[in-house]
């Protein structure tokens, strides 16, 4: 199965539980609600920060790559707002994690480890039982 792995353990790098999301949801597939797609974005820029200190150029590209529709205005915005919220610190060009930013993102992988449990389960069709 040609497809992306994302650990939705809790413990990057260090779980086991893996939800496979295939390729094949490529940019022109994947269409969602604007604020939806802010908040997902928001929530791998924190992901990325833990690696690495984050640029404008690099995000843009690679938030694209995981099929995001997303032009560069936006990624600054989104990169401004986790800034005013304290989640991450510019430094020039690049920003980094704060410890507000770690906070909020191992809060955010704990109700994502819950959801994906959850909602990530075959869906019986509505009005049957079992």
């Amino acid at each position: 199965m040609n497809s992306l792995r994302a650990d939705v353990s809790g413990n990057p790098g260090q779980g086991n539980a893996f939800i496979n999301i295939p390729k094949a949801y490529s940019r022109k597939e994947w269409n969602m609600r604007a604020d939806v797609q802010n908040l997902f974005i928001g929530i791998h820029m924190l992901y990325f920060a833990h690696e690495r200190n984050l640029t404008l150029t690099e995000m843009q590209p690679e938030l694209e790559d995981l099929g995001y529709r997303v032009a560069e205005r936006e990624v600054k915005q989104e990169l401004e707002r986790l800034t005013q919220e304290n989640f991450l610190t510019a430094h020039g060009e690049a920003y980094s994690i704060t410890g507000t930013g770690i906070e909020e993102f191992k809060a955010i992988q704990a109700k994502l480890g819950v959801l994906c449990t959850e909602v990530l389960k075959p869906v019986k069709a509505a009005g049957t039982s079992g």
